[in-house]
């Protein structure tokens, strides 16, 4: 079976296209669009040297086509599912405040614990929200922000190796 996120993840996308694309599900969809090029490429070439007779051709495409892909689990293995939530995330999630969201970590509604002792943030348990309507939305999100802070910060190391540090003047 093809594992479509690590074969997008193969494909590279010059850092200005990035730029210009600016959301992870442009960025995939022009990835894919590279791929069925390059892909059709590869066809052409493997037909030619290979000299396949249009009946061969028919022929492959027959049986690949016979094949059960069940596409739908790919998407699902796209979405990458944090195991632990914060606070934020949970409000989020679910439209609750902050403080509404502590109280049921301690309370026990929601599986989390403590990460340093008391007084300290809270690690909530993700299993527990995946079955709310929003929760695939949520994750996509949560990816393409997480992206985006990506991308800032590679073109922040970008800029820094390329001038050096900006000084700031008071003038």
């Amino acid at each position: 079976m093809i594992n479509m996120p690590n074969v997008l993840n193969q494909v590279t996308l010059p850092d200005s296209t990035e730029r210009i694309l600016d959301t992870e599900s442009r960025i995939s969809l022009a990835k894919i669009l590279m791929l069925r090029r390059a892909l059709i490429a590869e066809q052409m070439r493997v037909v030619e040297v290979e000299k396949l007779t249009d009946n061969d051709v028919r022929a492959v495409e027959e049986i690949v086509n016979t094949l059960q892909l069940d596409y739908t689990n790919l998407m699902e293995e796209e979405l990458e599912a944090p195991e632990y939530l914060s606070v934020r995330d949970v409000s989020k999630l679910t439209g609750l405040v902050p403080q509404v969201v502590r109280r049921h970590c301690a309370s026990g509604t929601y599986k989390s614990h403590q990460v340093a002792g008391e007084n300290s943030s809270w690690r909530i348990e993700s299993d527990q929200f995946k079955t709310f309507p929003n929760w695939k939305k949520f994750v996509q999100e949560r990816e393409e922000e997480f992206g985006s802070s990506q991308r800032v910060a590679k073109l922040a190391l970008k800029l820094w190796s390329d001038k050096g540090p900006i000084e700031e003047t008071t003038e």
